[in-house]
């Protein structure tokens, strides 16, 4: 009940100063804007929408996003995934902008905003594949929050690979500047 939704804010106040993910505030407006410029080019539609025929959903979509976008900027906490809560409204937002767009279809910026969303959408597909599929464990991706990419895997590989290779005792190293070394001695497998 009650006591639940303060220990669990409380908790995430606590870990405020941890600063997980290590991103700057402006973290959630370069991912939305570089990777999910889409979203934000519809659902800018949408607000302008929203803001000439306002209903309570519309307002209450580009509340939702602004506090939300605030609220994940200020927090202590960043990865990409999390971009998901300000995204989610203006997802919203978007469709509200793509209605606005087909209804002016027959006017110039009516067909120049059916032009913009058919480029975005299969920008959506393009991108999609790319982080999905292409680059799926690529730190370099804005998408991708991983300390290690797949490149660890193929490292493993080579040193079983050596170590099964080797007539003697191997031994592997681990050095992290949290962690004190470890040495596997011939535990791998």
């Amino acid at each position: 009940g009650v006591q639940g939704l303060y220990t669990g804010l409380d908790y995430w106040l606590g870990q405020h100063s941890v600063g997980r993910g290590g991103e700057s505030d402006v973290f959630y407006g370069v991912v939305l804007a570089g990777v999910e410029w889409p979203a934000l080019l519809l659902g800018t539609a949408g607000a302008v929408v929203a803001i000439k025929r306002p209903t309570l959903l519309r307002v209450f979509l580009i509340w939702a996003f602004l506090l939300s976008l605030l609220v994940y900027s200020w927090a202590g906490e960043k990865f990409a995934w999390l971009v998901l809560h300000p995204l989610l409204p203006l997802v919203l937002l978007a469709g509200v902008g793509v209605q606005g767009i087909w209804e002016t279809r027959r006017h110039w910026y009516g067909k120049l905003g059916l032009a913009a969303a058919v480029v975005a959408l299969a920008y959506v597909v393009f991108a999609s594949w790319e982080v999905n599929a292409a680059h799926r464990a690529d730190p370099r991706e804005l998408l991708v929050s991983t300390q290690s990419s797949e490149e660890v895997a193929k490292v493993a590989r080579e040193v079983v690979a050596k170590a099964k290779a080797s007539d003697r005792p191997f031994t592997v190293t681990v050095d992290s500047a949290e962690v004190a070394d470890a040495d596997i001695d011939g535990q791998l497998d």
